[in-house]
């Protein structure tokens, strides 16, 4: 039991030294690039008193325009990365300005992951600056990426809990507590495939999904697992194996999604 969770530990240490940063992905990527850039755009009219032309582009935040005071061109330039200038799928950022939502300013918007948008940024899967609610359309394709396979490994798992409860049911006398089995119940509807679905799940749900899964979720495994080390049957301390395993699993998987890199 110490060795499984000193393995814990030890991941947990570890494997933030394994995580490089990378280009934003998914919806939350583009709506974080968005607000940066509108950032920097905000800061471009300080420093010139006024926005790049629709004609100048984004591309006025790299090179100063031919007809700005070139004195006034801030060092280091205001991003450092010109490929922030593309969406998480590859597709550049569309800009205009003034804008046609927001006139006074401009209108920044990706077209999603298809590339394409019928209504000037305003289809259900565009993402914008003037609806923070975009996108609007259910995100299934925002996925994280390989959320198949945790799914597969939740549904295999869920699987083998399933025969595992139905056998320790069966016994006529119990030989143990079954805490083992609850914790992997746990562990699967914490992680499997919530973890992979995150980019898809909208609101306070979201947002709140780690802070409960390893505020409430963790103590109450490690509790359930050692009383089924202790005292559990035998199939109840497989269970409580397998649970381990997944939630290091789980803990891999989500500290090594890319990190945001900085513009």
């Amino acid at each position: 039991m110490k060795t499984i969770w000193l393995t814990i530990i030890v991941a947990l240490l570890v494997t933030p030294l394994f995580a490089k940063p990378s280009r934003p992905h998914g919806y939350r990527g583009a709506q974080a690039t968005i607000q940066r850039l509108s950032d920097n755009l905000e800061t471009f009219k300080t420093a010139f008193g006024r926005y790049p032309t629709t004609e100048e582009g984004l591309e006025a935040l790299f090179k100063c325009p031919a007809d700005l005071p070139q004195d006034k061109w801030p060092e280091p330039h205001f991003l450092r990365k010109e490929w922030v200038l593309n969406d998480p799928w590859g597709h550049p950022y569309v800009y205009r300005c003034p804008g046609l939502h927001l006139p006074g300013g401009f209108d920044l918007y990706s077209c999603g992951r298809d590339g394409v948008s019928a209504s000037g940024g305003g289809d259900d899967d565009d993402i914008n600056n003037w609806d923070p609610n975009s996108p609007r359309g259910w995100t299934w394709e925002y996925a994280s990426a390989g959320w198949q396979v945790l799914c597969i490994i939740g549904l295999v798992s869920g699987i083998i809990f399933l025969l595992t409860l139905w056998k320790e049911l069966r016994r006529s006398e119990p030989s143990g507590n079954l805490h083992g089995i609850l914790a992997m119940l746990l562990v699967l509807t914490f992680g499997f495939p919530p973890m992979g679905l995150l980019d898809v799940m909208r609101g306070p749900i979201s947002t709140c999904y780690g802070l409960l899964t390893f505020l409430v979720g963790l103590p109450v495994v490690v509790l359930l697992q050692r009383s089924a080390f202790r005292g559990g049957s035998a199939g109840s301390k497989t269970c409580a194996k397998i649970a381990t395993a997944l939630f290091i699993l789980l803990l891999l998987w989500s500290m090594l999604i890319p990190a945001e890199a900085q513009s």
